[in-house]
């Protein structure tokens, strides 16, 4: 079994420096998170999980019908999953751009779903900076998030749509290209 995902990898000097310094920001509170590497900034579109690896082919395979040119990207204003008040995922939104985001996804969906791959979640454009551990100072925390909210974090041009392997280790995840479209 491979874990898989399939993601927009986003290299940008400015925005791993940005994002940086959000992390850095975030760590001022005292509390805990697993912060993305800014070498590792990446939009998922579709998370497949674990894949056999003899489905890996049919994979590729569907994904060579789906038609798309690496696009120019805004990520602008904070937010978090659940909520800015109950953050456990912190994320960076995509202001322009975001359509043409929505439509990769429906198309990336619409090419894996006779694999049996649909999406556990609605799509919702945005790039993952920290995951949350422990909150000690919400108050803290939540006032950094508000004030984040309409920041500009930098334009960036995509790769090209990639099916990545994701290698877990405690140091964190390592990424493998393994197909692009």
């Amino acid at each position: 079994m491979v874990r898989c995902f399939i993601a927009l990898d986003l290299e940008s000097e400015e925005l791993a420096r940005n994002v940086n310094a959000l992390q850095t920001k975030l760590d001022s509170t005292n509390s805990r998170f697993r912060h993305v590497s800014p070498k590792l900034l990446h939009l998922t579109i579709q998370f497949l999980g674990e894949v056999p690896e003899p489905l890996i082919n049919n994979v590729k395979s569907s994904l060579s019908s789906v038609h798309f040119k690496p696009i120019s990207i805004v990520l602008e204003g904070v937010g978090a999953f659940p909520s800015i008040r109950r953050p456990r995922v912190i994320w960076i939104g995509v202001s322009k751009g975001r359509d043409i985001l929505e439509t990769l996804a429906k198309e990336v969906n619409d090419a894996l779903l006779p694999l049996g791959y649909k999406p556990d979640k609605p799509f919702h454009p945005h790039l993952t900076v920290s995951r949350v551990k422990f909150v000690r100072d919400r108050e803290k925390l939540t006032q950094i998030l508000m004030e984040e909210r309409s920041s500009k974090y930098g334009e960036v041009l995509t790769s090209p749509l990639r099916l990545k392997k994701s290698t877990l280790t405690p140091r964190g995840p390592i990424y493998e290209t393994l197909y692009e479209v």
